[in-house]
């Protein structure tokens, strides 16, 4: 990897996109350095990160050509899968994969 591959900035510049050393891939508020994402480890080694034209988004493009695509914000996961699911979450499944202590309202 590069040194341009191995952290990008959001269009805005207020966000940021490290690829870490050991190939885990964080984003980071930039005045804060709150850390406000990271995703889930993949098999492959990661090549590049970029932004969403409105920073809403991470696209990690892997070596073995995998590209996925991460909403950063929990809203917008939330809002992903509640266009996907047919039932609503149970509020175990709200603690395991939203992380939150109880389901949000609809």
């Amino acid at each position: 990897m590069s040194a341009s591959e191995l952290l990008q900035f959001s269009g805005r510049g207020d966000r940021i996109a490290v690829v870490n050393r050991d190939g885990t891939v964080g984003v980071w508020e930039v005045v804060t350095g709150e850390h406000l994402y990271a995703p889930p480890a993949e098999v492959g080694a990661v090549k590049e990160v970029s932004f969403s034209e409105d920073g809403s988004r991470l696209v990690v493009v892997y070596d073995d050509g995998m590209i996925i695509s991460h909403a950063i914000a929990l809203d917008d996961v939330i809002e992903i899968a509640r266009s996907l699911i047919t039932r609503s979450f149970t509020e175990a499944e709200c603690r395991t994969y939203l992380h939150v202590a109880s389901c949000p309202a609809d």
